[in-house]
């Protein structure tokens, strides 16, 4: 997700607006026990950026469970034409189970 100014300081603000960061491990925290599944997913090359390389560490396979919520944190896996494979990723947190 880009940043945003609506709760970073004016400083911050002007240095990372618009750039991306990763927000899904903190949204997982905030949400977990308010919903029944969330799944983090990304579409990022895993040799460019250092979070989207600790996504490889969850291999996309192991089962997390916090506060009563299924956890599913993967790389989007490709189609035959090099696209990401968003349908993959609702299948995979749609069969995971609390």
């Amino acid at each position: 997700m880009p940043a945003e100014s609506t709760t970073l300081g004016a400083e911050a603000c002007a240095e990372h607006l618009g750039r991306e960061i990763a927000i899904g491990f903190p949204l997982v925290l905030a949400l977990a026990g308010s919903v029944e599944r969330i799944a983090v997913a990304t579409d990022m090359n895993h040799h460019n950026h250092p979070m989207s390389a600790a996504v490889d560490w969850f291999h996309g396979d192991r089962k997390l469970v916090v506060n009563g919520t299924a956890v599913l944190i993967m790389h989007s896996p490709m189609t035959a034409d090099g696209a990401k494979d968003w349908s993959r990723v609702l299948e995979q947190i749609m069969a995971a189970e609390r």
